[in-house]
């Protein structure tokens, strides 16, 4: 645990540095400090607030995706012109043919349109029916199916001319936790879901990073999926016991954003847990009531799990890519 508790410590240090060093010296591709040079052009962000619906049910073509953002700019909003919404398919299910489309511009969203938020900056919710998006690029439904994907990219356009999307910003800007602006989000289409549940589980082949004994025989416990709607469950424990056990001696790997997304069978993971790590699973096989994974995080750790569900109920044809 200590070489563990070291790892997060240096991490946090390098987060603090990296934020003082990007409030100090932000690079010119950056293009989204409120002001760097009198010679660099001046930046703006459509901060990502809150996401009401993240994916779609594909039989419901009144189903919605819905973002709130705030857009900031050098002059707190009033170069703020407008937001123009644009919307592209993903094919992630080529068994019933390869299907492409153009992206195609849904809706622009003028600056009258936003309201002044709680720190005054102008907020707005942009909200896309399924039916709208399906319209706007020509799907059929025989074209799409649950684990495919709408990818949405917003464009921010100023007064001033200058204009920002997703090729504009960093890393650091896009998933960070202070700009938290992408211009871009990824909404699947998924069929209703039924997972929820406390489902027994029996660990084995539990590895550590870090060479802690980990247990020689399995480990049992009892993991909770909470339906958060869409497809969306969040979990209780990403790694099915490992870090409680001698591997870590720690709490559950576990948070807000430790979930996993079902799209009509088609198991979506990449939820994260406490210390931020990235898991992984892959669905090995799935018979009966008894559903087995095979788990990994980008921190080293991994494992086996046979989740047995909630009352002994069959798991329905779930699988992983």
């Amino acid at each position: 645990m200590k070489i563990k508790f070291e790892y997060m410590k240096n991490l946090r240090l390098y987060i603090v540095l990296a934020f003082v060093g990007l409030v100090t010296s932000c690079s010119e591709d950056d293009k989204v400090t409120v002001e760097i040079q009198n010679t660099v052009r001046r930046g703006a962000v459509l901060r990502t607030v809150s996401t009401e619906s993240s994916s779609f049910n594909i039989l419901d073509t009144e189903a919605f995706w819905e973002v709130t953002i705030e857009e900031q700019d050098h002059e707190d909003g009033d170069l703020l012109s407008n937001v123009e919404v644009y919307a592209g398919f993903v094919d992630n299910t080529p068994d019933n043919g390869t299907t492409t489309k153009t992206e195609t511009l849904l809706k622009s969203v003028a600056a009258s349109a936003f309201s002044s938020g709680p720190n005054g900056l102008p907020r707005v919710s942009i909200k896309v029916t399924l039916a709208e998006v399906t319209g706007a690029l020509g799907l059929l439904e025989s074209e799409y199916e649950g684990g495919d994907q709408i990818a949405f990219r917003l464009l921010l356009n100023l007064s001033d001319g200058n204009s920002f999307t997703d090729i504009d910003a960093t890393g650091r800007v896009s998933g960070g936790s202070f700009f938290s602006s992408p211009y871009s989000y990824r909404a699947s289409l998924v069929c209703p879901s039924d997972l929820a549940g406390d489902h027994p589980y029996v660990s084995s082949n539990l590895q550590a990073a870090n060479g802690n004994p980990c247990p020689v025989g399995d480990v049992e416990g009892t993991v909770t999926f909470t339906d958060q709607g869409g497809g969306t469950y969040l979990v209780s424990d990403l790694g099915f016991g490992q870090y409680p056990s001698s591997c870590w001696s720690d709490g559950p790997a576990t948070s807000v954003a430790a979930t996993f997304v079902d799209a009509c069978g088609l198991i979506t993971s990449g939820g994260l847990d406490q210390y931020g790590l990235t898991y992984i699973w892959v669905i090995t096989d799935v018979t009966g009531s008894e559903l087995s994974i095979n788990w990994s995080n980008d921190y080293g750790d991994s494992g086996d799990v046979i989740i047995s569900r909630e009352g002994g109920a069959d798991w329905p044809d779930l699988f992983t890519q």
